[in-house]
Formats: structure tokens, sequence, C-alpha cells
């Protein structure tokens, strides 16, 4: 059975390993596939593989990928938006850190207060 979220319409701020880029279209979330697609038009655009992500944001109408760090804008073969507009999102996005950063025992220091 397919289990798709469809977010519709949105800016999709990729955060590849050699820097961010922006992307305009129709995202679907299709977890059977293990997949995030992009639309444009009604036909698919690309997909990426859920094993090159390490975390997916969804902000209201702002999808936030985050690539791992081999997986490069060239592999892309879509074409993305400028510089410029990239800096303007960009720089009001949170920090995102690799999963393996986040410390998993708050439990044992919040403890011992």
């Amino acid at each position: 059975m397919s289990s798709k979220i469809d977010i519709g319409e949105a800016t999709i701020i990729f955060l590849f390993a050699n820097g961010p880029k922006i992307y305009k279209g129709n995202v679907i979330i299709d977890s059977s596939e293990d997949s995030i697609s992009i639309y444009s038009k009604g036909k698919l655009e690309i997909g990426f593989p859920c094993h090159e992500i390490i975390c997916c944001n969804v902000i209201a109408n702002e999808v936030i990928i985050q690539f791992s760090e081999h997986y490069f804008a060239e592999k892309c073969n879509i074409k993305f938006y400028g510089v410029e507009q990239v800096k303007k999102f960009t720089t009001k996005l949170p920090l995102i850190r690799r999963p393996e950063i986040i410390e998993t025992n708050s439990d044992s220091s919040s403890a011992s207060e």
C-alpha cells in the first residue's frame, strides 16, 4: 500500500554537501518508495533516495532537505534558482545538525541536577 504525503506547491531548500540550492515545485514524500519526489506541472522532475537524506523538515510552504556529505548538487539534473535567492532563504534557516552529533543521554544529566 502506498503511503504518500502531498505537501503541494512549496519552496524547496536543498542543503547539499557543496552548498545550498533552491527550487520551487510540488513535493510528494512517498515512504513506500523510500524517496522524496518533486513534481513540476504534473510530471516527475526528480526523486531523491532517502538513504542520501539526513533530515527533511516541512515548515509551512518551505521544505528543507539536508543531504549526506557526499551528495552534491551536480547529481541532480534540474535547474535551480540563483545564488541571491539561496542567500535570502538560508540566512533565516536554523542550524540543522547531523543526528549523530545530538546527545542521546539527556535523561542522565537531568537526574544529577
